[in-house]
C-alpha cells in the first residue's frame, strides 16, 4: 500500500501513530506523515488500560499516555481508523471506476491481537462502527483471521476444507 508520508515506497503496514493540532483537535497527521507537535502512539493499548500488556510491546506508562490524549481514547483510535479507511478507499478508486465502487456490497473486518481482551475487542468495534460510521464491520483476533484466510484460498485451490473447532471449557474437560 502506498502510504501517506511513504509516498512511492510499498509497506504492508502503517504505524498507529496520530499528532493533533494543539489549537484545532479536529486536525490531526497520522500514520507517517510528518508530525509537528506531541506525538501519541499505542493508543489501542489504552482501549483497555487494566489489561496485561504484550511482551513484545514495552510496558506503557498508561497515566503519561492518557494525558497526551486530547480526547478518549476510543475517540483516538476512531479517527486513526477513519483515516485508514479513507485512505484505503482512496487507493481503491485509483483500481475501480468509482461508480462500480458504490455499487459494490462492503464489509469490513478489523483484526486485533490474540492476547486482547473482550473489553479492547468491544471498545474497538465502537470506535470502527459508532464513530468512525464504518460498517458493518467484524473484529477477530489476528489468529481466527489467518486461519479464515488460509481456509477460503484453500477452497479456490480444489481443495476439501474441514473445520474442527475444538471446546475446552470446564464443562467437556474430563
Amino acid at each position: 500500500m502506498d502510504w501517506p508520508g511513504l509516498e512511492g515506497l510499498e509497506q504492508p503496514k502503517i504505524p498507529t501513530i496520530l499528532s493533533y493540532d494543539p489549537n484545532q483537535k479536529i486536525y490531526f497527521t497520522w500514520g507517517a506523515q510528518k508530525h509537528k507537535y506531541a506525538k501519541i502512539e499505542n493508543v489501542k493499548l489504552l482501549l483497555d488500560p487494566g489489561q496485561e500488556t504484550p511482551l513484545y510491546l514495552p510496558e506503557p506508562n498508561i497515566a503519561a499516555e492518557k494525558k497526551k490524549l486530547p480526547k478518549p481514547a476510543v475517540d483516538v483510535v476512531s479517527d486513526y481508523l477513519t483515516a485508514v479507511y479513507k485512505h484505503a478507499l482512496k487507493q481503491i478508486k485509483t483500481k475501480v471506476p468509482a461508480e462500480y465502487l458504490k455499487m459494490c456490497q462492503k464489509k469490513f473486518v478489523v483484526t486485533v491481537p490474540a492476547v486482547w481482551s473482550s473489553r479492547a475487542m468491544d471498545a474497538t468495534r465502537q470506535a470502527v462502527e459508532k464513530l468512525a460510521g464504518i460498517h458493518p464491520v467484524f473484529v477477530i483476533k489476528e489468529p481466527e483471521a489467518a486461519a479464515l484466510y488460509t481456509l477460503h484460498m484453500l477452497q479456490y485451490k480444489g481443495l476439501a476444507v474441514s473445520l474442527i473447532q475444538l471446546d475446552r471449557t470446564p464443562s467437556n474437560v474430563a
